[in-house]
């Protein structure tokens, strides 16, 4: 098992994911035992039910090269700035939101490693779809926010997307879907409480990521201005003021949790690759 004893006899071997190895060779998360020899947990996850859609023993959410289990519950991904946990939510999740027509959100946090380094995260995207009287499923609708963050972490902003562009489905629509709302504002600023300001990101179906600090020292650019992203976000293409070219095709390496106003838990879909000539949705 390679484990080191200390002075006293107690396992000191902080290996995989800066768990400990014990003597029984399991690794220790706090609220899982991990079997290095058979790759799995034997525990139920204490989330299952906040993710319905995994196995109960998923380890990472299946994301075993590019994210972290956190203490046996839920994966995250180290990101070295908050834009840029911004950029991958915005590129993971966009697709979906366009092809649904229903607002993902999200919040962000911030934390440390072992060694003392400061990374960012996200939670779980969520959404909820609801219907009108007739059965029919109302656009657009408020995404989820200030949702639950890992323990230990500190809140670092929230974020949503603004779902399908309404103005290239409707006509006479008056409002801008690619723009930052007053209540999105509103909420960057507290809602009227300063001490509950938080930064407020917000992904457009025509391809941008919009930022909202309402910190007194926060550039002006960063006040309702727009991320220099590394990557095109995944954009509308009915969209009348679209930013790029890249189609709602890209699927979430985890798939978000949007739930209707049924109770019923609702799949996730993006748009099939440009060559499929009947436009389907997978």
């Amino acid at each position: 098992m390679g484990a080191v004893k200390g002075l006293l006899g107690g396992y000191k071997n902080y290996k995989y994911q800066e768990q400990e190895l014990q003597e029984t060779g399991f690794y220790s998360f706090k609220w899982r035992n991990y079997m290095p020899d058979l790759g799995r947990f034997f525990n139920i996850d204490p989330l299952t039910e906040k993710y319905p859609l995994w196995t109960p023993y998923a380890f990472s959410g299946n994301r075993v090269i590019d994210a972290r289990e956190l203490e046996g519950l839920e994966p995250y991904l180290h990101y070295n700035t908050l834009d840029a946990a911004a950029e991958n939510f915005a590129v993971q999740y966009n697709s979906t939101s366009i092809v649904l027509n229903v607002e993902l959100g999200t919040t962000f946090y911030t934390g440390k490693t072992e060694d003392g380094k400061t990374y960012y995260s996200y939670v779980l995207p969520q959404g909820q779809i609801n219907y009108d009287k007739n059965g029919i499923q109302i656009p657009g609708t408020s995404a989820l926010v200030d949702l639950e963050i890992p323990e230990g972490t500190t809140k670092a902003g929230d974020g949503h997307s603004h779902a399908a562009d309404m103005a290239g489905r409707k006509k006479n629509y008056d409002e801008d879907d690619n723009k930052m709302s007053g209540q999105d504002i509103d909420s960057a600023r507290g809602s009227g409480d300063w001490s509950k300001r938080s930064i407020q990101y917000v992904v457009t179906p025509n391809g941008q990521l919009i930022i909202y600090d309402p910190n007194l020292d926060a550039p002006k650019g960063r006040k309702n201005g727009t991320v220099k992203t590394t990557v095109p976000i995944p954009s509308d293409p009915l969209s009348p003021t679209r930013k790029n070219k890249q189609d709602p095709t890209i699927c979430p390496v985890c798939d978000p949790l949007i739930i209707d106003s049924n109770g019923q838990i609702v799949v996730p879909k993006v748009l099939e690759p440009a060559n499929d000539k009947n436009n389907k949705t997978k």
